[in-house]
């Protein structure tokens, strides 16, 4: 069963990579013109969201082939990490969506998007942002409050305790939510402000016109408002996991989490950005058939005697 998991964790990161790569590749490849700092920071998401998953699973899969707890060091150096990634990739969440509130809100990008400069400035002073944040909120965490994160006790288990628990038996733990619990509350007030200013527009008549035709809305975004949703919905779902003893955790619910947020995720933005899931077809998923095609004709070319027109696949 721990030789399943193992797999499982490593099919996981092989899987996530060319999935998370596509959507890193096709950001970086936008023109000047079409990307936006908000895509720029989506792309550093990704980027945190694959490095959390494999730091997070080799702690795991440590775990798993020591078959005992790990030192208090060790424990703390890969929960240290993995959470250092998660912080950022939810400070970086929160702050595209400030930006793109105060850009509807003023309705001007000057005073918005691009608050910060140009779109190649702005994006190295966010990742500054997020890194320092980041980095200070982990350090007073673990050395000033002595609040260590849940993924600590699942490497350094001396005692199985829910997040629920560690939370009453020490308050300050509370304090990593904040980051997941801020990506919601922001992203989503900012989608409810594009949605009635959306509205008013939609509403509003000429006065010199009969008709007025509708007002087209574009997907100027590479992330749907449900795509952003699903980075703390499926981190979050860890606390759940939690009720569960270390062993069922490391062999199952925490593989099957692992699945959700490094496979399943990168998958639906994909499938929900039309000219995403176009490029990641012409990237991927075509040279792989003909990868496929190639193989089988070699195959069928050693294992018949028979001359037949070779068959072409399209």
């Amino acid at each position: 069963m721990v030789i399943f998991s193992v797999a499982w964790f490593l099919l996981n990161l092989t899987i996530s990579f060319p999935l998370c790569f596509i959507i890193f590749n096709f950001i970086s490849n936008k023109t000047m013109l079409t990307v936006s700092l908000v895509d720029l920071i989506y792309r550093d998401a990704v980027a945190y969201l694959y490095l959390l998953c494999v730091t997070a699973s080799t702690g795991f899969i440590h775990c798993l082939l020591k078959e005992e707890s790990l030192s208090f060091t060790v424990s703390t150096a890969y929960s240290g990490c993995a959470m250092f990634f998660v912080d950022g990739l939810f400070i970086s969440l929160i702050l595209s969506g400030v930006f793109r509130m105060i850009s509807l809100i003023r309705n001007s990008e000057v005073d918005g998007l691009q608050l910060l400069g140009p779109e190649n400035i702005a994006i190295i002073k966010i990742r500054c942002i997020s890194i320092l944040i980041s980095f200070c909120f982990q350090i007073v965490m673990i050395f000033s409050f002595d609040a260590q994160s849940g993924l600590f006790h699942t490497y350094y288990a001396l005692k199985t305790k829910s997040h629920l628990e560690e939370i009453t038996a020490n308050n300050i733990k509370a304090l990593y939510f904040i980051w997941p619990i801020s990506t919601v509350l922001v992203n989503s007030l900012t989608k409810l402000i594009s949605y009635s200013l959306k509205k008013k527009l939609n509403q509003s008549v000429p006065v010199f016109t009969i008709e007025q035709p509708p007002v087209q809305i574009r997907k100027t975004f590479i992330f749907s408002y449900f795509s952003l949703m699903g980075f703390p919905l499926a981190t979050g779902s860890v606390f759940l996991s939690s009720f569960a003893s270390q062993k069922y955790c490391l062999l199952f619910f925490y593989p099957f989490q692992v699945t959700i947020i490094s496979v399943i995720l990168p998958l639906g933005i994909i499938h929900q950005n039309k000219k995403l899931k176009s490029y990641s077809e012409q990237t991927l998923i075509n040279p792989l058939k003909d990868v496929l095609v190639d193989i089988y004709l070699e195959f069928k070319k050693v294992h018949t005697s028979s001359v037949s027109p070779v068959s072409v696949w399209y």
